[in-house]
């Protein structure tokens, strides 16, 4: 299996001349199962960035729209979240709206093992090449006994049979699609990294193009602007945490809100994003007094105002469970492998992330300095790490922001690379059935 790695910092040959003329004459299909996820409308702007033409086909379904992808739009059903059944026959009504419209496209990039079978099935006269996305490994791939080989096996023919793999991360390949499998397909890692303007750095504290974050509250007494004059964005001696994205750990809930309610004076918690699981224990969250949920916003839009305004960000997700019957735990859950959208993020406007050691985050979070580390998942050592935190640590996590390298979490020859491939396998595609 060929690794076409995308994401390595170093720059790479640029396209040849005749694929990148090639380019306005494609069309990619996006098959979505909905719409507003921000990495599935990046997919698209890199590919129209280099000159592809896009489509996008979508399912209708209750999803954040925190980006809404800049292509025509065509809706193929309605599906709810965790209604299987019901979505199978969503599936198979939408094949001949999903044909007709994919007649005339040169690909089909579809987001999830579902979307790729399905299109494959709408085109299976016609060879058309499906790209296949992968953004996390379920837990029911990996479960022990018949289903998890059912799922494994279903898997890896998805993957044999499509003509490129996109991960976010190297392990979903490695770990997953290439465990006991010999396939030709290449596969390329694209993180979920930023597609935003280049800092222009004028010293610390300042930005030309990326409004930076000046401690809201607990180190702002220690901060001063380029030009010497105070930040204007002083409040008190608080430290605000910020929690943005897509809200679905009743973990981090409970965790915040006990912490919150002990610290009722020194800390607030400022969250951000839509809720998709723990309501309840959101709702006792954001009824504390020092706790301020400010509602589902858009990206990269509205990242400038949520960041200027916290002092630290909350990176953890729950431990990873182990799987009934297996002897290790589930190591492909996204927090094991896969950086957060809100690590990339907090690299770009300076914030400290607090992150768990083990996961991919904390991993680098670690190498270069950038925040807190949590090494265990018991409220008394969380407690006491985030006291631990001083005025000198932050500004020390923040200066290590301001010097690491900007491949690390925006996009630079990625969407090139990308092009690149998609355009080969196009044309090889072609060639074979001539």
């Amino acid at each position: 299996m060929e690794n076409l790695d995308i994401s390595s910092s170093s720059p790479k040959e640029h396209p040849p001349h005749d694929l990148v003329d090639s380019a306005s004459m494609e069309t990619v299909c996006f098959l979505m199962p909905a719409v507003g996820q921000p990495r599935w409308s990046k997919r698209i702007d890199m590919v129209k960035a280099e000159g592809l033409k896009a489509r996008a086909l979508a399912f209708d379904r209750d999803y954040h729209r925190g980006r809404l992808p800049d292509c025509e739009v065509t809706t193929l059903g309605a599906i709810k979240k965790g209604e299987y059944l019901k979505r199978l026959w969503v599936y198979v009504r939408a094949v001949p709206t999903l044909r007709r419209h994919t007649r005339h496209a040169s690909a089909v990039y579809a987001f999830g093992l579902d979307l790729a079978l399905l299109a494959m099935l709408a085109n299976i006269f016609r060879r058309l090449p499906v790209f296949l996305e992968v953004g996390d490994i379920r837990p029911i791939q990996v479960a022990p006994g018949l289903m998890g080989k059912c799922m494994k096996f279903i898997s890896q023919k998805t993957f044999n049979a499509s003509k490129l793999l996109v991960v976010t991360a190297e392990d979903f390949a490695t770990g997953y699609y290439a465990d006991n499998n010999i396939s030709d397909t290449p596969w390329q890692v694209i993180e979920n990294k930023l597609d935003l303007p280049r800092r222009k750095s004028s010293g610390f504290g300042t930005v030309a193009e990326a409004p930076v974050s000046v401690p809201a509250s607990l180190v702002s007494k220690s901060v001063a602007n380029a030009d010497g004059t105070t930040p204007t964005n002083i409040s008190s001696d608080v430290l605000n945490i910020g929690y943005f994205g897509v809200l679905r750990s009743p973990w981090s809930f409970v965790t915040l809100a006990t912490y919150a309610k002990e610290n009722a004076n020194s800390v607030k918690i400022t969250l951000a994003g839509a809720l998709q699981e723990g309501h309840e224990e959101f709702e006792q969250l954001i009824a504390l007094g020092n706790v301020e949920y400010l509602g589902a916003y858009r990206s990269p839009d509205d990242l400038p105002h949520l960041y200027q305004q916290v002092d630290l960000v909350w990176g953890c997700y729950p431990e990873p469970s182990t799987q009934k019957g297996a002897s290790d735990e589930n190591w492909l859950w996204a927090q094991a492998v896969c950086r957060s959208n809100r690590f990339y993020e907090c690299c770009y406007y300076r914030v400290p992330i607090i992150s768990m050691a083990s996961s991919a985050d904390g991993h680098v979070v670690e190498s270069y300095g950038l925040g807190p580390l949590l090494h265990s998942y018991d409220y008394k050592s969380i407690k006491e790490n985030l006291e631990a935190i001083t005025t000198q640590q932050i500004l020390v996590w923040r200066e290590n922001l301001e010097k690491l390298p900007e491949p690390i979490y925006c996009y630079t020859t990625e969407a090139k690379e990308l092009a690149q491939i998609i355009l080969q396998q196009i044309n090889t595609a072609r060639d074979r059935h001539r």
